[in-house]
């Protein structure tokens, strides 16, 4: 019987999973563009102006939490799109962390999406490769890892597990192993939190697994279900890159379907056809390359 200890280290994610979308994100970059450098206030008209049109492109209505009253309530600093999505829109890379007076100013990251630079794909991967704690834009998961003197990329620690995973058998065929639940994440990788455990504990998953054994919370229940809200919005947000996808509502698998670029045909793991090998483990093998874990 394992136990999940108090005092870990939060695994945080903004929970807008319909905000994180690329075509969403692309659409609400290009709108923060057009009014780079403008103060967010409720008497600067160009904001009311970035409102309507925030909603426009977007097709999303709640960039503001919906209140009752007078306009001027509505865009109050409890009320502003910097309170109210803006530890997503900075967590993500589109916004800076800070703006005096709230000005609206894009990161690098930020400005290539909404001018168009950063192909879909190349949206999620970056993301994925980016997205660490501690994690500047959460500050309480900034400082609470800061003293820990750890660190670590979530959705590459997914990813290391369900390829090592994938390993346990012949990783050309089908593997029934090559899964994670939201329990099993919250189980396993969520107390151990390092990219150097990832065998140990992927052979503690097969193991319980195997024992069908259980896990006793010592932790609240109020910081476990969040962290297994957080744990669900990473799983979708791994989902909508394509390098994982549901089997159902608490479970995600390795998706190594893939489409070979001259045969136009559609593959699982590996093809060579038409003197071009295509190799969907080592796509992924070469995204986690690119985070420095040391």
């Amino acid at each position: 019987m394992t136990t999940i200890k108090n005092s870990l280290l939060s695994w945080d994610f903004e929970q807008y999973r319909e905000y994180v979308e690329y075509n969403v994100l692309m659409n609400a970059a290009a709108v923060f563009h057009l009014y780079e450098g403008e103060i967010i206030d409720s008497s600067n008209p160009l904001i009311l102006e970035m409102q309507r049109l925030l909603e426009t492109r977007t097709g999303k209505h709640t960039w503001l939490p919906k209140r009752s009253g007078t306009q001027d309530i509505e865009w109050n600093i409890e009320g502003s799109i910097l309170r109210n999505k803006g530890r997503l829109l900075r967590s993500l890379f589109i916004l800076q962390l800070s703006e005096p007076y709230n000005i609206i100013q894009l990161l690098p990251f930020g400005r290539a999406l909404a001018t168009g630079k950063i192909p879909e794909q190349m949206f999620y991967d970056f993301i994925i490769t980016h997205f660490r704690y501690p994690h500047p834009a959460l500050k309480e998961n900034y400082e609470q890892w800061t003293r820990a003197g750890r660190k670590l990329y979530p959705f590459i620690f997914i990813l290391q597990v369900l390829l090592e995973l994938n390993q346990t058998k012949d990783s050309i065929s089908f593997n029934s192993d090559a899964f994670l639940t939201t329990e099993e994440i919250i189980n396993h990788l969520y107390p151990v939190s390092d990219h150097t455990a990832v065998k140990r504990v992927s052979v503690n998953i097969l193991k319980a697994r195997q024992d069908d054994s259980k896990v006793t919370e010592s932790s609240s229940p109020e910081d476990l279900n969040t962290a297994k809200r957080n744990i669900n919005d990473l799983m979708g947000f791994l989902c909508m890159s394509g390098y994982a996808f549901y089997i159902d509502d608490s479970k995600i698998r390795l998706n190594l379907l893939n489409r070979h670029p001259r045969e136009k045909t559609y593959f699982w793991a590996t093809r060579n056809k038409q003197n071009l090998k295509c190799d969907r483990l080592q796509e992924i093998r070469t995204l986690i390359s690119k985070v420095s874990l040391n």
